[in-house]
């Protein structure tokens, strides 16, 4: 990926690379397509006022995801990238 080629041109040796927010992407995706048709201004605040219920599940689905990660899983899709690199010593 493009990430990973600069951050390895940065000096960089990327031990770890994994998608999150996989099982919300449908959602976000969703979010965004309504948005496109609303006759309202752009507001980036209004994806994040969700009513309570809403907010818990999207929190519990989000805990999932970081345990698959936590035990090695890596997502291949999602609606943000996780990278973890090492500076490379030149010593």
């Amino acid at each position: 990926s493009e990430l990973k080629r600069k951050v390895a041109e940065a000096g960089f040796r990327v031990t770890r690379i994994t998608s999150f927010a996989t099982f919300l992407l449908p959602f976000m995706m969703l979010s965004r397509f309504v948005s496109r048709f609303s006759k309202s201004a752009y507001d980036p605040q209004h994806e994040l006022v969700l009513p309570r219920w809403l907010d818990w599940l999207f929190e519990k689905v989000m805990k999932l995801e970081l345990g698959l990660i936590r035990v090695g899983l890596s997502l291949p899709l999602g609606g943000s990238l996780l990278l973890i690199a090492h500076k490379i010593d030149d010593t």
